[in-house]
């Protein structure tokens, strides 16, 4: 197995559309050996931040989130495939955007969304995209030539979209013309996955975009608007995606492979969280720090949660966020509670006695009425 850091190189060609993939790439980083001893995950953390969404007639969110987004101070929650909520800072819900119709300005089902740095939003719908103002006021629709399942807005006037694999290619970018520019990532290795978020932040000007649970993506470069294929890892005995691709055209799912898989994503400016096992009770989470190019920390599911109290598992539902903190999650309050409840011993810990004032004296049943929390966090 190798331990050498490969450097990352972006020696590529450009794609353009109707040529072919003439993309060739290098390994990020090498795993890190697990822990000989459980840790505290409030160790690795810092500015954690609890924050409750509103919880109202108007703003109930469910059990189902597609995807969770924080820019200009305001968070944004996907949820059951059919609202789009915003609330503020402090979690006090504003409005809920578009809603399920067949008039102008309403989707059949949102199946992503994204926000511009001014506020705008997008929404994609199969074979549109549905454009709002920061106030929620339906602007113009935008029809795809493809079907589209992710979005990433990468500039004002450019948007990335994973298509769901009726086209040659997986990736395209496109303007907001529905144009398309160029195109990535050929559909035979885009094996599918149940991941709500395709496109994850790799530092401050790229975009890693994940492919199934192997270790193959491709690199989106926010500076030079071009694509390259890379390897998040340099071992060599982590799934390929021409494996997986076989492996799913004969069974449904990957039991009795040996070989690891790559499962949870999530990147910031300055770390990218990813892990990576046999399955997914078998994986070690990893935490790369992009500037030095090393993995900083290195998790496993024994590990001491004296942050939510659930699980060191919270992190895999980490998401891509611009944030000053970093990472976003969730965690639905009652888990919290019920988590609260069986570790007494840990309630001398800073986090214990913050959620501890944040349900007060509400009951179990209380607490499982109420919206999802929100978790900010920074490693």
């Amino acid at each position: 197995m190798k331990r050498i850091l490969l450097l990352l190189t972006l020696s590529f060609a450009v794609l353009s559309c109707g040529k072919k993939n003439s993309m060739s790439g290098e390994a990020i980083t090498c795993l890190k050996p697990a822990p000989d001893k459980p840790q505290k995950i409030s160790g690795m953390l810092k500015n954690v931040r609890f924050v409750p969404l509103e919880t109202t007639e108007n703003s109930l969110i469910g059990r189902t989130i597609g995807k969770i987004k924080k820019i200009n101070s305001r968070y944004y929650v996907a949820s059951d495939r059919k609202e789009l909520l915003e609330f503020d800072s402090n979690g006090s819900y504003i409005k809920t955007i578009g809603r399920v119709g067949q008039g102008p300005g309403e989707f059949v089902e949102l199946e992503d969304y994204d926000v511009f740095d001014n506020g705008n939003t997008v929404i994609l719908d199969y074979k549109k995209l549905i454009l709002y103002d920061k106030e929620g006021k339906y602007l113009q629709s935008i029809p795809l030539k493809i079907v589209g399942y992710n979005i990433k807005i990468v500039a004002d006037d450019r948007i990335l979209v994973y298509e769901t694999g009726f086209e040659e290619y997986a990736v395209h970018e496109i303007n907001l013309s529905g144009e398309i520019l160029q195109r990535a990532l050929k559909t035979a290795k885009a094996t599918r996955i149940g991941r709500p978020v395709k496109f994850f932040m790799y530092g401050t000007d790229k975009i890693i975009i994940s492919t199934g649970v192997s270790n193959d993506f491709v690199l989106y470069d926010l500076k030079d608007k071009k694509f390259v294929d890379i390897r998040l890892l340099c071992d060599d005995d982590i799934l390929t995606s021409e494996k997986e691709e076989k492996i799913r055209q004969v069974q449904k799912n990957l039991e009795g492979i040996t070989e690891k898989m790559v499962s949870t994503l999530a990147g910031c400016q300055s770390h990218f969280f990813f892990a990576c096992g046999t399955s997914p009770s078998k994986s070690l989470m990893q935490v790369l720090n992009i500037s030095s190019g090393n993995v900083d920390y290195a998790m496993t599911g024994n590990d001491i949660d004296d942050v939510t109290f659930t699980s060191p598992f919270f992190l895999a539902n980490s998401w891509a966020c611009e944030t000053d903190a970093g990472f976003l999650t969730y965690i639905y309050p009652d888990r919290i509670w019920s988590g609260l409840e069986k570790n007494t011993e840990l309630k001398d810990s800073p986090n214990y006695k913050k959620l501890k004032e944040i349900f007060g004296n509400m009951s179990e049943e209380e607490v499982s009425d109420l919206n999802p929390m929100l978790i900010e966090f920074a490693f």
